[in-house]
């Protein structure tokens, strides 16, 4: 089922944002895109103030996120962008299952929306589509 695009003229709009967003290192054609509409939809919805953090894989972005939330606790937002291609090995599925777990605990800890766009997809040609 293929998905709609999201009608980004209904997005509300921000006097003043802090956004963090945080992006894996891994398969960067798909990841630095994301990153770049991401940083752009931010700037146009009133988030005058991002950051932008690549890291070296997806199952470091929930102790980032704690990092950045403790030495910060006024961001408004965190975004995640990753990703991650099922393999041969259960990897796919501990990342999967440590990273959603990870952003759940911090996100009602902290009461900052942590916001998942991490795609976990079979092959590469599914993120291409998605």
């Amino acid at each position: 089922m293929a998905q709609s695009a999201i009608d980004i003229d209904t997005l509300p709009q921000l006097d003043h944002g802090r956004a963090v967003i945080l992006a894996s290192k891994w398969y960067p054609s798909y990841v630095e895109r994301m990153t770049a509409k991401c940083d752009e939809l931010l700037l146009a919805h009133g988030f005058d103030d991002r950051e932008v953090h690549t890291l070296p894989g997806t199952l470091e972005l929930p102790l980032a996120i704690n990092h950045i939330l403790t030495k910060n606790p006024n961001i408004d937002v965190v975004i995640c962008l990753a990703v991650v291609v099922r393999g041969d090995t259960e990897h796919f599925d501990v990342i999967r299952d440590t990273t959603t777990h990870g952003f759940l605990q911090l996100s009602l800890s902290t009461n900052v929306p942590i916001i998942n766009e991490i795609l976990f997809v079979n092959d590469e040609q599914d993120a291409a589509t998605r």
